[in-house]
Parts: C-alpha cells; structure tokens; sequence
C-alpha cells in the first residue's frame, strides 16, 4: 500500500505515502493522534496494514491539507478547522492502491549502465612487433 485514497463530503482525496510530512503536519498528528512520523514511516516500510486509527489519522491530514490548500492558510490553521475528534469517513469510501516504482529495478541489484560495449580491439592499444 503506497496511495490512500477516500471519498468524504462528495470529493476524492489521495494520500501518497511518499510525499513525507510539513513539521506542522507532524505536530499535529502528535498532538491530535499521538502519532509519529517515525510510528507512520514504520508501517509504510513493512507493507503491511496499518490500524485503522492511522488510516483515519492519514485520511485526516489529506482532508486538512486540502482545506489549507483552498483557502491559503498554514497546516495548523486548517487543522483547527477540521478538529480529529469531528473527522469522519465511512470505511467503503476508502481503497488503496499499489503504485509501481518507478525504478523497476529490485534494492540492491546492479543497474546496467547505458553506453556502447567496448571490446578489446578498440579499447588496447596496437601492439607493434620489435623485432
């Protein structure tokens, strides 16, 4: 799971577990859902499910980012709009989506470098018999 999307108040929402966190988002959540950014990091690094309270906790900060982004305002401001303890959504709203890297290439294979082979001929130097 690396995309979180939800539908609340008839608009589509989508967390993207890559995007990382603002401080004033990482406060919040600390201060809203006693939640850290290091707790969060954690379960995006085990691909499993989180709990459903940090579900709800990363539906919560798409929805407070999207207030601040329409009406101009800081993180924090516009989660004081949108207390947690008000945030709601219905479960069936809620689907995740498994985006594919885009470095197809597995940790720690070798990646092959782009470039022409250089074979022997063109890359020793002519030999000269002394005879």
């Amino acid at each position: 799971m690396n995309r979180l999307k939800f539908l609340h108040d008839g608009q589509e929402y989508v967390f993207d577990m890559s995007a990382g966190f603002s401080v004033g988002e990482a406060v919040a959540l600390e201060e809203d859902w006693n939640l850290t950014v290091e707790q969060l990091d954690s379960y995006f690094k085990s691909g499993i499910w989180p709990p459903i309270r940090i579900v709800m906790a990363l539906l919560w900060v798409t929805k407070v980012r999207g207030i601040a982004t329409r009406d101009g305002l800081t993180f924090l401001v516009a989660a004081g709009q949108l207390p947690a303890a008000t945030f709601d959504v219905a479960l069936e709203a809620v689907t995740a989506d498994e985006v594919p890297d885009q470095n197809p290439t597995r940790p720690g294979a070798k990646t092959r470098t782009p470039g022409t082979p250089t074979t022997r001929r063109t890359s020793a130097a002519s030999k000269k018999r002394t005879g």
